[in-house]
């Protein structure tokens, strides 16, 4: 047996311990987390909110009132477990579980993707391991109330899926794009390259019926929410991001920067057998590469930083580089007969899974896991590498499984668990404001922490986040602003769940406030924004009868955080 391989199985066998070992570490921080009876997130009450309105028969898109406005997300996520309640209930970990399952889902199409089409297991489920240990990376948003573990579950099987030679499975594979854009829209993107590579494997009419498949039901879904909700549903999916702020150096080179920190050794052997599969390409796609690595040499050069300084830049540049020359390529030969359908379908998906990070990072708000579909189809291709290299024999295989060795040893090492899960006394603090909240009769505003209020018998109402999208200027739902001074001064609430965070809207003058509520800080998200509730303000003209109002404040901007 060659050195060579000798290697690769010992590489191998050391990346899968290290592998497992670092799953049963994420899984028991999961299985904490999953039963935590408040935020881990800020905004996971108010997606549970969303659930409880579609299970209550009320609207979901509305005309804006103070009482509520939806988040800018479609309700295929919200709907799924409003048809589960009835069996399993409504609370964070039902919430919670269908991401993990969503999560799962999308690491366990990996080995599929490689066996069924390489015929080795092994490669897909190192790059599972890796996908899993970018959990922290990615804000911990697998296992969260959120609508990311969901999409990415439904997204990873559409497109190893989209692979099979049984038209069945193709479309079941349509359906599942259909099902990832219901819960994201932004899914809709990733039908193109897979449509164009079906035309280059199997013509037209499979592309065409897998593109009715998907498309057929995306309109009809569309219509009925538009229909449903009286014109209002795509002005929250579409004109409302729309008009929103972009922060370029965040998005380009900043998202590139990242993702090489995060996860260099599958982002470098994806980008590595990105380049090695031009070597049969014409000449100008060698040169494409050149000039892409070399302006993004320039832009980290330019911008700075301790990111973008040294060797990891020039890695980040040459790196991304190749990804952007991979795209023109293939952009250039689908058309011609002689282009590999492998590389329409996998680097147009990579194409577009790069350019929706860079463009949701750089949006006002974005967090960073609208990077979760990117690391995923980065992990698609450094399997594809690892077994691809194992096939043909070559050394390069046993350093391939090197990068993911170190890779997934770095994820291990750097895993701090006890700052992802909540604090010992979250829960004694959680109930002393639900208590405060018991005791409240009337419509109560909670910006920060919605489903307190139900959790305390109330109707959760309007979430923070939602206000903000929807409040900048010329934003097409109006002055949203001046609504909420109105209710403020019109003392429309009973009272005001307010937190460590201020909130403007001249809210301070007519909200009188009131001692600390548990102690400050343990209601603190152990991911993303850190907004929680402690405080439970009372109008100011029956809590203290005569009082003066305070000066009148400045008016604040708004953005998301």
């Amino acid at each position: 047996m060659q050195p060579a391989m000798w290697l690769r199985r010992l590489l191998s066998i050391l990346a899968l311990f290290v592998g497992l070992a670092l799953v049963y570490r994420l899984a028991g921080a999961v299985w904490i987390r999953l039963f935590h009876p408040f935020d881990l997130e800020w905004m996971e009450g108010g997606m549970l909110a969303h659930v409880w309105r579609l299970v209550e028969g009320k609207p979901l898109y509305t005309e804006p009132s103070a009482e509520w406005i939806p988040y800018i997300y479609p309700p295929g996520y919200a709907q799924l477990l409003a048809w589960l309640s009835p069996v399993f209930g409504l609370g964070y970990p039902q919430a919670r579980g269908l991401s993990v399952l969503g999560t799962v889902a999308a690491a366990a199409a990996l080995p599929w993707l490689t066996w069924r089409q390489l015929g080795k297991a092994l490669p897909g489920l190192l790059a599972a391991f890796a996908f899993l240990g970018t959990w922290d990376d990615v804000g911990c948003f697998y296992d969260l109330a959120r609508t990311d573990g969901l999409s990415i579950g439904l997204i990873a099987w559409a497109v190893v899926l989209g692979l099979e030679e049984d038209a069945r499975l193709r479309d079941v594979a349509a359906l599942l794009l259909f099902g990832a854009f219901a819960v994201k829209q932004n899914f809709a993107l990733w039908g193109v390259p897979m449509a164009l590579g079906m035309w280059a494997r199997l013509g037209w009419q499979q592309a065409l019926r897998f593109g009715l498949m998907s498309a057929v039901p995306a309109l009809l879904w569309t219509g009925f929410w538009q229909w449903r909700s009286d014109g209002w549903y795509l002005t929250y999916i579409v004109d409302v991001p729309a008009g929103h702020g972009m922060v370029g150096d965040r998005g380009f080179p900043g998202m590139p920067r990242e993702v090489m920190v995060a996860a260099p050794g599958v982002a470098l052997l994806a980008s590595w057998f990105t380049l090695e599969r031009l070597r049969d390409k014409p000449r100008w796609s060698w040169a494409l590469a050149a000039v892409a690595g070399l302006a993004m040499v320039g832009v980290n050069l330019q911008l700075g930083g301790k990111l973008a300084s040294g060797g990891l830049g020039l890695l980040t540049s040459v790196g991304m580089g190749s990804v952007a020359a991979a795209i023109v390529t293939s952009c250039v030969y689908t058309l011609r007969k002689d282009m590999p359908w492998q590389w329409v379908y996998g680097a147009g998906i990579g194409g577009v899974a790069l350019i929706s990070a860079g463009l949701m990072r750089a949006h006002v708000g974005g967090f960073v896991n609208v990077l979760i579909p990117l690391y995923w189809v980065l992990c698609v291709g450094a399997a594809w590498a690892m077994a691809r290299w194992e096939e043909r024999g070559s050394g390069l295989a046993a350093v391939a499984v090197l990068l993911i060795a170190v890779q997934l040893v770095y994820d291990h090492t750097a895993l701090d668990v006890s700052r992802r899960v909540p604090a010992a006394d979250a829960v004694e603090s959680g109930e002393a404001v639900l208590e405060a909240l018991r005791e409240v009769e009337g419509p109560v505003f909670a910006p920060f922490s919605p489903w307190m209020v139900y959790q305390a018998g109330g109707e959760p109402g309007v979430h923070l986040i939602s206000i903000w999208d929807a409040a900048y200027r010329d934003s097409p739902l109006g002055d949203i602003p001046a609504m909420m001074r109105q209710a403020f001064a019109d003392q429309h609430f009973t009272a005001v769940l307010s937190g460590n965070k201020p909130l403007g809207w001249e809210m301070d003058r007519h909200y009188g406030g009131s001692p600390v509520l548990g102690r400050p800080g343990a209601l603190s998200p152990v991911n993303g924004y850190t907004a929680y509730p402690n405080r439970l303000r009372r109008p100011r003209a029956s809590a203290s009868p005569g009082m003066p109002l305070p000066p009148r404040a400045p008016e604040r901007g708004s953005a998301s955080p």
